[in-house]
């Protein structure tokens, strides 16, 4: 077959056969109802989707936002019951606060703890020869403007050195009485020898014992 070359004369003249072949169709009543009908249904389809698209995505934007008010509101009520149990703990130990206060004071109390250890060397018989407490900062004294201070450790201590004398059971009460202390304190370094000095009895002894004090700053 012999080709023939396609300008616009054999195009116009292609499209004017295939509209006479189609004319026909067309124009019988039942493709025209045909025809309107698919057009109709794709114009309703176009215009449909163009109005529910708007309202479809709101539902799903509200169904989204629902969710994180329902997981926010789970939160909420997980963190007021844990509210109201920290609340009736509180009110369970409330008076047991003094006490923690006092094991763990919110400043040094040197002078505290050293007429304490002092009276309970007296409880057990024993006799204080001497208590070394290091000098102590001043808590919620205020610093002047240039100053430039560490900021507090959530937890301070400080070494308090105490020598005595006195019979083995005395000494053995006293360092039972000092493990008993309400003010926590631990030992470091614990002596004892025979206590040599004018009048004492030959089974008198000394205890040296370098302790260890705490206390809060927060």
């Amino acid at each position: 077959m012999a080709n023939i070359p396609l300008n616009q004369s054999n195009l116009d003249t292609q499209f004017h056969r295939y509209y006479q072949r189609l004319t026909p169709i067309i124009k019988k009543p039942k493709m025209r109802a045909s025809t309107t009908a698919v057009f109709s249904f794709l114009a309703i389809s176009l215009f449909t989707w163009y109005a529910i698209r708007p309202t479809a995505q709101t539902i799903i934007f509200l169904r989204r936002e629902i969710s994180d008010k329902t997981t926010l509101n789970e939160q909420m009520e997980n963190k007021i019951t844990a509210l109201i149990q920290a609340q009736d703990t509180y009110e369970t130990i409330k008076e047991r606060l003094p006490v923690v206060q006092q094991a763990l004071p919110p400043d040094p109390d040197g002078v505290i703890l050293a007429r304490q250890i002092r009276n309970l060397a007296i409880i057990s018989g024993a006799s204080v020869s001497a208590i070394q407490v290091p000098s102590l900062p001043i808590l919620g004294k205020e610093a002047t403007p240039g100053a430039k201070l560490a900021p507090p450790k959530p937890l301070e201590q400080f070494p308090i050195s105490v020598v005595l004398t006195g019979q083995y059971p005395s000494l053995k009460a006293f360092i039972d009485g000092l493990l008993s202390l309400r003010r926590i304190t631990s030992i470091d370094t614990i002596n004892i020898r025979p206590a040599i000095r004018a009048g004492l009895s030959f089974d008198t002894l000394q205890l040296s014992i370098k302790l260890q004090s705490y206390y809060s700053t927060q």
